[in-house]
């Protein structure tokens, strides 16, 4: 139980440093007045950012077995199309 509590807390803590520097990212795109190229530099930062977050999510949704449902509902929404 210990070693699953610790895969936890290091998988949520991941998450949550990815979580904040996308979301401070996010902000400070909020602060630009232009579209200049600082403003598309911090947009292409902001992708960067949510696309390393993404490996994370998966592990975490694995970890809760959210995987399998998502598999499954989306199997389900196929069959019935």
């Amino acid at each position: 139980m210990e070693t699953q509590d610790r895969e936890w807390q290091k998988l949520t803590q991941q998450y949550a440093t990815c979580a904040r520097q996308f979301s401070e990212a996010v902000a400070g795109l909020g602060g630009r007045r232009d579209t200049g190229p600082e403003t598309v530099a911090l947009w292409e930062q902001i992708k960067e950012l949510h696309a390393a977050c993404l490996p994370i999510e998966k592990e975490v949704d694995r970890y809760l077995g959210l995987d399998e449902r998502i598999r499954e509902r989306s199997a389900g929404s196929i069959e019935t199309e």
